[in-house]
């Protein structure tokens, strides 16, 4: 009895940690670019590794033959954002950028802006398209550092990110709408999981004293 007792609930601990196993990153930010809930296209910041973070720009819905252009994204102004380290790991659809980063440098489509984060795509980045980068560069860089206002210029509200869209004749500059998308952190899980080991072990003294 008291054997059984102790085997099933090791499979339910086991049923609990699986589901409850911690996901790749702490926290998120997924700027949608576009209509709300319709984007053209959205960039999902994710915590990979402590100082790593992946970023990995969808193309989702553009409008016939458009393409995606260009994105700015704003750094920490706390930090020099020319330290930071993008690595290109994935891509669909043959997608490649150019990307350079310096404080208070650039503008979607092209020019002198604000912002600090400049990717320049090729003409064929189209519905359907994406690719994937890890950006290093700081030992505890996370996505809360892409989550700032750019400084402020004459004549221009601040914005978080920006695109620009390729169409047949013109240019779309399109505002990047931030959202915050929390999930289970490594840590927190650890302790839980460690939690329900020590009660587990708890009972099963309980019961083998019942038992005797």
């Amino acid at each position: 009895m008291k054997s059984q007792c102790c085997q099933i609930f090791n499979a339910v601990l086991l049923s609990v940690a699986v589901l409850a196993a911690p996901a790749a990153y702490a926290n998120s930010v997924k700027f949608d670019y576009g209509p709300s809930g319709a984007p053209a296209m959205a960039a999902f910041f994710s915590d990979s590794t402590p100082g790593q973070v992946q970023l990995t720009i969808d193309a989702v819905n553009l409008n016939g033959n458009n393409t995606l252009n260009s994105l700015c994204f704003n750094f920490n102004p706390n930090l020099d954002a020319t330290s930071l380290i993008f690595t290109q790991t994935g891509s669909v659809g043959g997608v490649s950028g150019k990307v350079s980063a310096a404080n208070d440098s650039y503008k979607a489509g092209g020019g002198s802006g604000k912002f600090d984060i400049d990717f320049l795509f090729g003409p064929d980045f189209v519905t359907g398209d994406s690719v994937t980068y890890f950006i290093t560069g700081f030992s505890n860089l996370s996505v809360n550092d892409f989550l700032f206002l750019e400084t402020p210029s004459a004549g221009r509200t601040p914005g978080y990110a920006v695109g620009s869209i390729q169409a047949l004749s013109s240019v779309e500059i399109v505002q990047g709408t931030p959202e915050l998308n929390v999930v289970p952190d490594t840590a927190s899980t650890f302790w839980l999981i460690l939690l329900g080991v020590f009660s587990l072990g708890i009972f099963c003294r309980c019961l083998k004293v019942v038992v005797v």
